[in-house]
């Protein structure tokens, strides 16, 4: 009886390591890969695109914490009760490096931040930030921004094999407690 239990759990086993093998040797659907911060609350326009090897997520939120007077300097959006949520998420098989991401509003894109630089990334890596809106003529950046402006906030991967991105754009409109982001749209951040 113990020699037929073993050579039960023997059988079991050998199949077990089988059926292992063959769904290694199988191709097996791709697993969904998520952003390293949750998507915010109190969305009101972006989403998501491709651009080659990369899936961005960008997203305008509302949030009365982002303003221009806030309680913590991460907290500064020239949008008052406005921010952005731009996150990249590398897709392809192979591992590649050294990386450089970057943010910030065009035209002045080059005069913002390096938002990080990884020496290799490979499938499901990702990075990006969450946080205020800069505009052009606020705190930060030089220039006017007035009613009716086309805003354009960027996120760019610059890789070995090139550079990708996406950028958020919305026109200002005069609001209640100064502008607001109306006409909301993604688009493929050309080099």
């Amino acid at each position: 009886m113990i020699k037929k239990a073993i050579l039960g759990w023997a059988v079991l086993l050998l199949l077990g390591l089988t059926a292992c093998a063959a769904r290694a040797n199988s191709t097996l659907p791709t697993p969904m890969i998520l952003p390293t911060e949750p998507t915010p609350q109190n969305i009101i326009g972006g989403g998501t695109l491709q651009n080659g090897p990369f899936s961005f997520e960008l997203r305008l939120f509302r949030d009365p914490t982002l303003n221009q007077h806030p309680v913590a300097t991460s907290l500064y959006s020239d949008l008052n009760g406005f921010g952005e949520y731009m996150y990249w998420t590398y897709m392809d098989m192979d591992t590649i490096g050294p990386v450089e991401t970057y943010w910030g509003t065009l035209p002045h894109y080059f005069d913002q931040l390096q938002q990080a630089t990884y020496p290799s990334i490979g499938r499901g890596s990702n990075g990006g930030r969450t946080g205020g809106v800069l505009l052009p003529g606020g705190s930060f950046i030089s220039g006017e921004s007035k009613a009716g402006d086309r805003v354009r906030v960027a996120l760019q991967v610059v890789t070995p094999n090139g550079k990708y991105g996406a950028m958020l754009e919305f026109t200002l409109k005069q609001g209640t407690n100064g502008f607001e982001p109306s006409d909301i749209s993604i688009g493929i951040l050309s080099n």
